[in-house]
């Protein structure tokens, strides 16, 4: 290859290279620009899932990113009355101050330092309320062992509070007293919170979908159970011998797509 034909596909690879991160640049200004009307206009969640469009086009985050982060989280905490919520305000301040200077917009600054307090002060309220919730529906499963709403009350707070553990023991035993089809919602909303915010715990991603499947399956939607097992055994599912025992899977168990995926994962 001669210097000019060197020079050229250098040229063209710059060329390249240059509009592709101008492309980013403009989708995540669109995205900014987006979030800055969704907020303007009360739309909190709009606005926060424009800033999480933002970063993942830049493949990094900033300071005017992280400061509307915080603000629309905070505020979709307050309207949605969600305590986890201000656990994601609270992981997004620690990310503003460490991509932000001192001598950044001293106003939104301050606004920030000010933000530490008040999102502290909820998540301190909130903890103590969910321990308070988790004696009172401990005290109705004393009671009635049976009553799977109190167990399910005590999941939420168990979550919020990072007792993960807590959360498996208690969302099994709503699953073993024959649970009603709405839970098939709160179970996704778990696996949701738990794959969106990286919460570190492969177990419990793999039982959750082990549940959606058994759920799926006792109402008899073969597609959705089908589909549930198999992502359990991608997050590592692996107890074959209880899914042979567990009376939950009857419906299809002797439908060949079932069968079919049993013998792909049990090799």
């Amino acid at each position: 290859m001669n210097l000019k034909a060197i020079c050229t596909t250098i040229l063209i690879v710059f060329s390249i290279t240059f509009t592709n991160a101008q492309s980013k640049d403009i989708l995540a200004k669109s995205a900014m620009l987006n979030a800055d009307e969704a907020y303007a206009q009360g739309k909190y969640y709009d606005c926060y899932t424009y800033l999480i469009s933002a970063v993942k086009t830049l493949g990094n985050t900033n300071s005017r990113i992280q400061y509307l982060l915080v603000k629309s989280l905070m505020a979709m905490g307050i309207e949605m009355k969600d305590d986890g919520i201000w656990k994601m305000a609270e992981k997004e301040l620690k990310v503003f101050f460490e991509v932000t200077p001192e001598n950044y917009v001293p106003e939104k600054y301050d606004e920030m330092v000010l933000a530490v307090s008040k999102v502290k002060k909820y998540i301190k309220d909130a903890e103590e309320e969910c321990l308070r919730k988790i004696q009172e529906s401990s005290i109705i499963i004393e009671r009635d062992a049976t009553n799977a709403e109190a167990y399910f009350d005590r999941v939420s707070c168990e979550y919020f509070l990072g007792d993960y553990d807590g959360v498996l023991k208690d969302l099994s035993k709503v699953m073993e007293l024959g649970v009603i089809q709405n839970y098939i919602y709160e179970t996704y909303a778990f696996l949701f919170v738990v794959e969106e915010h990286e919460v570190s715990n492969k177990d419990l991603q793999k039982i959750l979908y082990y549940k959606l499947a058994c759920l799926f399956s006792k109402i008899g939607d073969q597609r959705s159970a089908n589909e549930s097992l198999t992502w359990a055994f991608k997050k590592g599912y692996n107890d074959f011998s209880q899914i042979e025992i567990n009376k939950d899977f009857d419906n299809i168990r002797n439908s060949p797509e079932f069968k079919e995926l049993i013998n792909t994962y049990k090799k």
